[in-house]
This record gives C-alpha cells, sequence and structure tokens, in this order.
C-alpha cells in the first residue's frame, strides 16, 4: 500500500486543488492537505486518503503510462490516459465520521465540578472533557460535649411586711420605685395589698407583662434581666437575659425604710461562659437553655447558625458540621475557624483548606488529554451544552454544536471511534449515530509503470 509524501506544490481554489508544476515544494494556503508523488505498476496500488475529513481526491498523471482508477482491487471504471491528465473526485464522506450527541443535566451546587465526558479520539485515543469550576474549601467542627453558658442569678426576699411608699430596688442602671399611687414617672411600681402583691407587680414590670400603668409605669422589659417568682416564699428570682461571666458583675441594691427587701447578694452571681465557636467572625455561643441569637444547645442548632454565616455552607451528621465555603477558589482557603471557652478540648476542628481557583486542579480521568470547560455552579443543562459545545468546537479533532440540553460532537476524522461516554458525570447515558467507518482507498493499477501524484484536501 502506497503512502503520500510530499513532491509538489499545491494550493487550495474554490473550484477544487491546482498543480503547479515542475515544483517540487508544497504550499498550504488552506490546512489540511496531503499530498505526494508515487510510482505506479501494473500491480494494484491502494492509496489511502484518511487525513481529517478528506472530501476531495485529486489525482494527476505526470509521466509514463495509462493508469486506471478505482475503489477496489478489481474494478477500475477511471482511466487517466496521457500526460497530465487529472481527476477530481468528490468522496461521500460524511456518514463516515462518529456523530456522538447527550444531553447534559443540570448543575447542583457546583455537583459537576472535576466530573467528565470521554470522546473517543484517532489510533484509540481518548479526550476527557472535564468541568472546572474551581474547588471549594472546607473545614469541619466535631461537637463533643462543649460547655455551656449559665445565666447569673440574684435573690430579693420580702420579711412579708408590705413595701412602703418611695422603696426603691435597683438592678443595675434601672430603679425600681414603690408608690401608694402612680404618678407619670418612669419606673414606678404600684404598691399592692400585700407583700406579695408588690412583690408581683415588681416581676411585671421588670418583664413587661400584666398591664402597664395599671400595676406599673415602665415603658420597656429591662434589658439585662428577666424576673419570675422564687421557690423561696416571698421572694423574686432575677436572672440575666445572657448567660457568661459578665453578668455576675451586675450590682444589686435595695433601700427602703423598715428593710423590708433585700437580696442574695450584692452583684449576680453563677454566671457561666460557654464554649464558643467563631466562624469568620460570627460569635456563636454554647448554652444551657433555650438558645437565644447566636445561641446554640445542639449540634443541630449549631449547623443552624453556621450555615446563616454569609459565604459558608453547612451539613451535619450527629458528631461532625462540615463547612463549606459557598464559592470555589483559594479565597475560601482565607475563611476562618476557631474555638473557645472553659472546656475547649470537648470540641475539635480543621480549619478551611482545599479550595482551588479554577484550572488550578485537574482530575484524573482514563483520557490521554484533557480539555477544560468552565461555567458557574448551578448553571442549567443548557448554558453547560453552550459551554461544552463552544470547547469542543475548538478543540481540532471534533466540530460541535448544542440545541438547548443537547451537544452533537462530530469528529473530524473519518473511521471507527470510541463512542462518547459520560464518565463520571451522572447524567444519562449518551447516545450516538453513525459509528464511523474507514476512509475510501482510492486503487490504481498502470498499464506499464507511471508517476503520479495523490492530493487530498479536507474542503
Amino acid at each position: 500500500m502506497s503512502t503520500i509524501g510530499t513532491s509538489i506544490q499545491v494550493s487550495n481554489q474554490d473550484t477544487g486543488l491546482a498543480f503547479s508544476l515542475p515544483f517540487v515544494s508544497r504550499t498550504t494556503s488552506s490546512p489540511g492537505f496531503s499530498v505526494g508523488e508515487i510510482t505506479v505498476t501494473t500491480a494494484d496500488d491502494p492509496v489511502t486518503t484518511e487525513y481529517l475529513t478528506p472530501r476531495n481526491v485529486m489525482i494527476r498523471l505526470l509521466s509514463g503510462d495509462d493508469v486506471k482508477v478505482g475503489f477496489s482491487d478489481s474494478v477500475y471504471p477511471m482511466r487517466l490516459s496521457g500526460v497530465d491528465d487529472s481527476a477530481l473526485l468528490r468522496l461521500d464522506v460524511e456518514g463516515l465520521r462518529e456523530i456522538s450527541t447527550f444531553t447534559c443535566g443540570d448543575d447542583t451546587d457546583g455537583s459537576l465540578n472535576q466530573k467528565h465526558i470521554l470522546l473517543g479520539l484517532p489510533d484509540g485515543d481518548i479526550l476527557g472533557v472535564w468541568f472546572d469550576l474551581g474547588l471549594k474549601a472546607t473545614a469541619s467542627i466535631t461537637y463533643g460535649t462543649p460547655v455551656g453558658a449559665v445565666k447569673a442569678t440574684v435573690t430579693l426576699t420580702n420579711d412579708t411586711t408590705n413595701v412602703s411608699n418611695n422603696d426603691e430596688v435597683v438592678l443595675g442602671d434601672k430603679t425600681y420605685t414603690f408608690k401608694t399611687t402612680l404618678t407619670p414617672s418612669e419606673g414606678e411600681v404600684l404598691i399592692g395589698g400585700d407583700a406579695d402583691a408588690s412583690l408581683l407587680n415588681l416581676i411585671r414590670a421588670i418583664n413587661h407583662t400584666g398591664t402597664p400603668d395599671t400595676h406599673y409605669k415602665c415603658a420597656a422589659a429591662h434589658t439585662q434581666v428577666s424576673a419570675a417568682a422564687s421557690v423561696t416564699a416571698h421572694s423574686v428570682l432575677i436572672t440575666s437575659l445572657l448567660g457568661g461571666t459578665d453578668a455576675n458583675d451586675y450590682e444589686t441594691t435595695t433601700s427602703s425604710t423598715g428593710t423590708v427587701l433585700e437580696f442574695s447578694a450584692a452583684t449576680m452571681t453563677g454566671g457561666v461562659n460557654g464554649d464558643t465557636v467563631v466562624v469568620n467572625g460570627t460569635v456563636l455561643t454554647c448554652t444551657t437553655f433555650t438558645p437565644g441569637a447566636l445561641q446554640f444547645n445542639t449540634i443541630g442548632s449549631l449547623e443552624t447558625l453556621v450555615e446563616a454565616v454569609t459565604g459558608i455552607n453547612s451539613s451535619e451528621n450527629g458528631t461532625v458540621v462540615t463547612l463549606t465555603a459557598a464559592t470555589p477558589g483559594v479565597a475560601g482557603n482565607f475563611l476562618t475557624l476557631t474555638l473557645g471557652g472553659l472546656n475547649v478540648g470537648t470540641m475539635a476542628r480543621t480549619v478551611f483548606a482545599g479550595g482551588a481557583d479554577s484550572g488550578a486542579t485537574a482530575p484524573a480521568p482514563a483520557a490521554d488529554r484533557l480539555l477544560s470547560v468552565n461555567f458557574a455552579a448551578n448553571a442549567t443543562g443548557t448554558t453547560i451544552a453552550t459551554a461544552i459545545a463552544a470547547a469542543i468546537e475548538a478543540d481540532n479533532q471534533f466540530t460541535a454544536t448544542s440545541s438547548l440540553s443537547v451537544v452533537t460532537a462530530i469528529s473530524q476524522h473519518t473511521g471507527t471511534r470510541s463512542v462518547v461516554t459520560i464518565g463520571d458525570t451522572g447524567w444519562a447515558s449518551p447516545t450516538a449515530s453513525g459509528t464511523g467507518a474507514a476512509s475510501p482507498v482510492v486503487h490504481l493499477r498502470s498499464l506499464g509503470t507511471s508517476q503520479v501524484v495523490v492530493a487530498v484536501a479536507p474542503n
């Protein structure tokens, strides 16, 4: 079988191929020429036309005897008669190329990142088309048994003697004054029929419950404590709204004519700081009571707070909270995660790491060559199909188009190729139409000995 070698000058014209003799150089005004001069004898000489998609074949008799031309080794329906006689053949090769189609699914929060599609190349090689969105940084919190914050408390006791007009109770920066008759002054508490009734009105004033202007004169509840009847008779339990040691310094005093009111301590006591989780500057505190804002008491409530931090997504499995940067890239590696508190050892954490920009880390599919495709996370199948088709189209081995979410990839080469496979994307299996076939072989036979030139062009 003959092979084509360079021997003459060729230019690509709109009407076909043109030869210029006696030059022995080649001009490639358009890519994709294969041209050569060969010697043909009386034996059948097959000449392969495999070169991308060979649509035009030109044969010219340079010297010697007549040459018969055919597409088998037994039938030669064409003949070159005389020097410089030529034939231009237009090959019907559209059905000889592999055409693969596949439907693109939607991405879900970067679920297609690092996944790939495999396309067959000539000689059995594989092209891996992989989706390059970059990588998201991750971190983790092992929950353990964190210490919860405890609220400070203090008890106010009445000796069963009712309070007198102008007796006072001071809680931090807030003063409550007992009055036999209320005036418009802020912080007044109506004296009840007995000591317990007066204490009930004080509880109402601190919590801003009951009937304002009837039981007390307060515009709002106390901002730092709440009050409730104590299990101890004739007493009120004052509790800080937030847990922690800060409330232990909260001062409490009374002023009464008969010393009928007395606090259990000069300041609130018993406050304990809870372990903290600081997620990119947002402080989340473990507590022993019903969580308030930015407080948690279970791994579930911690995960909910983490998820609410801007730029971070999270999940938990009952033991570990997994934190993931909302967007891919190395910037996610600079998100911060710290732990603090009295008993830090009950929780453990890993710092944010693993974030990578698009193009930084390639996967390792079973492919001889990789072609990256980039699109935004959560892109639709139609958007992804457009991006894939553009990337494949730019590769010199294929042409590609997309329609909605369907990509059609056509091999630039004739011949059998490996059918496209989905790789590890999780999309539905692709379909293939036209599995490809070998390019036609031009058969030459001289009536004696001849020199001919054969040129193959893809357009």
